[in-house]
């Protein structure tokens, strides 16, 4: 039995929860992976490895052994990573998920760059807000704006959107423009709520150190920032957006700002990747590339 071998395989089948997909993870026969396993359970005399015809689920010792195999192999990989930096690239696919608004407007149109200084890596970016299980789905790292309260990823903060709010000229001609946060209660709001918790989420703000919470009305509410963005410009109502997506139609005169003197707590975003997961050269060579593009990016403020 290679120990390594058998020790990769356990930590695949424990992250997919299945053989069949840790098999096709490895490219080897499912069976192949099985007796892995197995030999490697014979050989530390415990069982990893709870089986049943739906489940695959560590056991407490298992759990525990998965812990430090993990730790082991990217240390391993990282060392591998060290000693061959000079002579070979980060290569192979690369699999990336975020929303449309941040796809179209901030990655996509930088990602000449990435793909120039990385050849050898094939890119595979999925732009949606849906909820994604980053390890059943195969997905390396997502960027999500908010926080994240999920102790099984690791968190890498990007930076944090600063946000303007708006209405177009028609709504203010029509109901008139607030003066304050509290007038914001008798307006109509273009309100933003999440794919994945279905929360809705309140304006906050800030004016000589004092804060206020607004909620205010909706009729019509998106989980789509740039639907909300486009119920505003139709007179819907207000909306609060991050400024990177306001620009050109504040430009236009489509939009107009107001509240200009109140400061908008901003939307931090993260990139997020499996805590257990070995930390692979092209996924620090994205991370690397993301953090400088978001610290280049006018209205985000970096991480302090």
């Amino acid at each position: 039995m290679d120990r390594f071998d058998a020790m990769l395989a356990f930590v695949r089948v424990v992250q997919f929860s299945s053989f069949s997909q840790a098999a096709i993870s490895l490219n080897m026969a499912k069976t192949t992976v099985s007796s892995q396993v197995s030999a490697l359970e014979r050989h530390l005399g415990v069982q990893l490895l709870n089986r049943t015809t739906r489940h695959v689920v560590p056991t407490e010792e298992g759990a525990a052994y998965y812990d430090r195999a993990v730790s082991l192999l990217s240390e391993l990989e990282e060392t591998e990573a060290a000693t061959t930096a000079s002579k070979a690239q980060p290569k192979g696919r690369l699999r990336v998920d975020m929303s449309p608004a941040v796809g179209h407007h901030i990655v996509i149109p930088a990602l000449g760059s990435f793909v120039d200084s990385y050849p050898e890596i094939t890119l595979e970016i999925g732009c949606n807000d849906r909820p994604v299980d980053l390890v059943s789905e195969g997905i390396d790292c997502v960027i999500r704006g908010n926080l994240i309260h999920d102790e099984s990823l690791v968190a890498r903060k990007l930076g944090t959107f600063d946000l303007a709010i708006c209405a177009s000229p028609k709504y203010l001609e029509r109901f008139g423009t607030p003066k304050t946060p509290h007038e914001l209660e008798e307006h109509q709001i273009c309100r933003f709520f999440s794919s994945r918790s279905g929360r809705f989420f309140d304006y906050n703000f800030t004016k000589d150190g004092i804060r206020s919470s607004v909620r205010g009305r909706h009729r019509v509410a998106f989980n789509s920032i740039e639907s909300c963005l486009h119920g505003a410009i139709s007179g819907l109502g207000i909306v609060l957006s991050p400024l990177y997506l306001l620009e050109e139609h504040l430009q236009s005169g489509r939009l107009e700002r107001i509240l200009v003197d109140h400061q908008i707590d901003g939307i931090p975003v993260n990139l997020l990747y499996p805590q257990h997961r070995m930390l692979t050269s092209k996924l620090k060579a994205f991370r690397s590339w993301a953090e400088q593009l978001f610290a280049a990016t006018k209205h985000v403020t970096p991480p302090n």
